[in-house]
């Protein structure tokens, strides 16, 4: 039986794009939209203003929109039982608390970036940082679309943790600017050498085989906090 998968927003193209993959998938089926963001919105075929309006209860929701509506839904979540697949960014440190607890009772996968490449580039800066001697040290740097709010963006923030896991983390620098999707740079330097490791995406359909990974594996999943990795290597 397809897994009932709920997509969080009415319009915005992150959530258009994931809904319709939904749709084009035989194994996952689109159980409505959901817009927490404004519950007065008016009414349209679909889309939920609330968990509770939903005619069952969703197997999994998908969230990529803005902090105030994950809250939302990560405090509906508390009250009605469903796995969540989070990417929305510039969650605070109180919203990650809410999160974790969230997590001691339903399965939570959430990602800074939902690129299966990204997800292997985090790995392997972490084993750089680990592996060189130290004379190293690097920086990040972060670019997006002129209407990202949040800066640093949270992909350049796990580069520079997975980097710092072992030794001072790096700076970011944080550009913003034109409409390119994102792009994420990590450069190195030791003794009379450098490094400079990057990952642009140019088209957010780059994001959706590591987001439907990540809704099948969250559909199957124990309560607890779970990353992308653990959908593409469990």
């Amino acid at each position: 039986m397809a897994l009932p998968t709920v997509v969080c927003g009415r319009n915005g193209r992150m959530a258009n794009l994931l809904a319709g993959a939904v749709r084009d998938t035989t194994d996952l089926a689109l159980a409505g939209r959901l817009c927490l963001r404004d519950p007065a919105a008016p009414p349209a075929d679909g889309v939920f203003t609330s968990l509770a309006a939903l005619p069952a209860a969703p197997a999994v929701v998908v969230d990529f929109t803005h902090r105030a509506g994950t809250v939302r839904l990560l405090r509906a979540a508390e009250d009605t039982p469903c796995a969540l697949v989070v990417g929305t960014s510039g969650l605070t440190g109180t919203d990650q608390a809410l999160l974790r607890r969230v997590a001691r009772r339903r399965p939570v996968l959430q990602a800074a970036n939902f690129s299966a490449v990204m997800a292997l580039l985090r790995r392997f800066v972490g084993e750089l940082a680990q592996t060189l001697d130290d004379r190293w040290d690097a920086a990040v740097v972060d670019v997006h679309h002129a209407r990202k709010v949040d800066a640093p963006s949270a992909t350049a923030s796990a580069l520079a943790r997975a980097w710092g896991a072992t030794r001072a983390a790096p700076p970011i620098s944080s550009l913003r600017f034109g409409d390119a999707v994102s792009e994420h740079r990590l450069l190195a330097g030791g003794a009379g050498e450098q490094i400079e490791l990057a990952h642009r995406v140019n088209e957010r359909s780059a994001f959706v085989p590591g987001v439907l990974a990540a809704v099948r594996f969250a559909g199957r999943a124990a309560p607890g906090l779970y990353s992308l990795e653990d959908a593409l290597c469990g």
